[in-house]
């Protein structure tokens, strides 16, 4: 059987589509970042995100649900047996119109897992199943409608996955430092100066370790920032262009259409056109 595993060389926001693949737990080297909902299924062990500005976690036999265009990677994990993973386009996960609350706690970067007593009894089976499905050349509505179907009953059973965070005044890595602080202040008018103090480094150096980490700068990292809540207003609100550009943290309308179109290949007006039908 074909394992999965992250290819290094994979074009950042390149879409996965409606997948379900038997993934092999690597280290890997940069982040991955994709536009539509991962669902993950652990079944031995465990395996370790740094996610956003933490490290997370996932235990076996919960299912896992969160955005794969936060900022990604695996960095540990006690298993090498494989694990499930599913993505589902964003258009489609919103078509489903699921619970509000469970899903802007995804949008908002959060990483949910079911919290019921009977989780993972037959998650393994439903997943082969959708696997075999996806991988074969038959019609694949039912496993969706399953996928569909195993949603609606996690929106009661879920818990919102506690980081590993670490002591940020003693054992926090720099680069921990300085993702937090992007985290925490990328609508302010940040400098990889400021940014790199931080951590106690010179910008130099803060823009090489945060490079090997996550695979770009860490003014690209503040304009990802940026751009994720930038999305989260145009899907669930109907504040003008404009505003949200601000709000994001931009200093012009100009700067923020030539940063939101260099991530999505599409202006902000027509991401808000293309998802307005589904999140009304």
């Amino acid at each position: 059987m074909d394992f999965k595993s992250f290819d290094i060389n994979r074009e950042e926001l390149k879409p996965y589509g409606m997948t379900c693949e038997r993934w092999v737990p690597r280290i890997m080297a940069r982040t991955d970042r994709h536009n539509e909902i991962e669902l993950n299924f652990i079944k031995s062990g465990s395996v370790s995100y740094f996610f956003r500005d933490r490290i997370v976690t996932i235990p076996s036999g919960k299912l896992a649900v969160f955005w794969g265009l936060i900022p990604h990677k695996v960095i540990a994990h006690d298993t090498d047996d494989y694990y499930f993973v599913c993505t589902i386009p964003l258009s489609m996960f919103l078509n489903w119109r699921l619970s509000e609350s469970m899903v802007n706690k995804i949008f908002a970067g959060e990483i949910l897992i079911d919290d019921s007593e009977y989780s993972g009894t037959y998650e393994e089976f439903m997943f082969s199943i959708w696997e075999r499905d996806f991988s074969s050349k038959t019609d694949h509505l039912a496993s969706i409608l399953e996928i569909r179907a195993r949603m609606l009953r996690f929106e009661g059973q879920y818990t919102v996955l506690s980081p590993n965070r670490l002591s940020i005044s003693t054992t926090a890595t720099k680069v921990e430092k300085m993702t937090l602080y992007i985290a925490h202040n990328y609508t302010e008018c940040l400098t990889a100066k400021e940014i790199a103090e931080e951590a106690g480094v010179t910008p130099d150096y803060a823009n090489a370790i945060f490079k090997k980490a996550f695979g770009h700068s860490l003014m690209r990292h503040v304009m990802i920032e940026r751009i994720n809540h930038a999305q989260r207003e145009l899907l669930f609100t109907n504040n003008p262009i404009s505003s949200i550009a601000m709000d994001c943290g931009f200093s012009s309308i100009s700067c923020f259409n030539t940063a939101f179109r260099n991530l999505n290949n599409c202006s902000p007006s027509d991401y808000r056109k293309s998802h307005h039908n589904i999140t009304d």
